[in-house]
């Protein structure tokens, strides 16, 4: 039977530690993505899961680009210009994992 405090805690909506641990890197991940980098990309450069990322963007009011291939002209971000959005953001590039492999989604 559950407890009236099991309830209040359910209610008050406790964050995740993953969400608590990451917070401070949403600011950065919100910036990059709309300088163009892809989920993928951020995946690729933020510990997080990629449905951790979509979740914080669509948190943060980000509206999504479509999928697909991208027009030649938008395939690639300036690193100069990742490196100022971290910097900007305080997010230290030592301090991010080494790049991983994005994961593949398990087809049904």
């Amino acid at each position: 039977m559950m407890k009236r405090s099991d309830l209040e805690q359910i209610l008050a909506g406790k964050r995740s530690k993953v969400t608590e641990e990451f917070k401070h890197l949403v600011p950065a991940i919100v910036a990059l993505y709309r300088a163009g980098l892809t989920i993928k990309q951020l995946e690729a450069m933020f510990p997080p899961s990629r449905q951790w990322i979509r979740n914080r963007l669509r948190e943060k009011g980000v509206e999504f680009r479509k999928q697909g291939p991208r027009k030649e002209e938008d395939r690639g971000v300036d690193p100069d210009l990742v490196l100022r959005i971290l910097k900007k953001n305080r997010v230290n590039l030592k301090d991010l994992p080494a790049p991983t492999e994005p994961t593949r989604r398990k087809r049904r």
